[in-house]
């Protein structure tokens, strides 16, 4: 049973989303882009490296944060994924929707 977010530090804990911690640690590092070339090169190369249920996860904790980060300013989003171990500088909100968008049709 997955846990909601704890009440600390504005209702994120870094803790509530470990597979998310794994995507973004793995794929989102700081050299993620001479690597896979992209944001979503590098989300097509988790998809096709994890399991379906990993996938799935991945996608629900994703959901879930861009829920928490709804209406907040891209500072903020730009330091949760920080926190959660990626190095990936998003240039707006529609960045990581799409990723999650790409998880959801793949984790299905």
């Amino acid at each position: 049973m997955m846990r909601e977010p704890s009440k600390q530090e504005g209702g994120f804990e870094a803790s509530d989303f470990p597979a998310l911690q794994d995507f973004l640690g793995a794929y989102f590092h700081e050299d993620f882009v001479d690597e896979y070339g992209s944001a979503e090169a590098a989300a097509k190369q988790f998809c096709d490296d994890a399991s379906h249920e990993e996938i799935a996860q991945t996608g629900v904790e994703l959901q879930r944060l861009l829920g928490h980060l709804q209406g907040r300013p891209l500072a903020e989003w730009q330091a949760v994924l920080q926190r959660l171990g990626g190095a990936w500088q998003l240039q707006s909100e529609k960045d990581l929707k799409a990723i999650a968008e790409l998880l959801a049709t793949h984790g299905k």
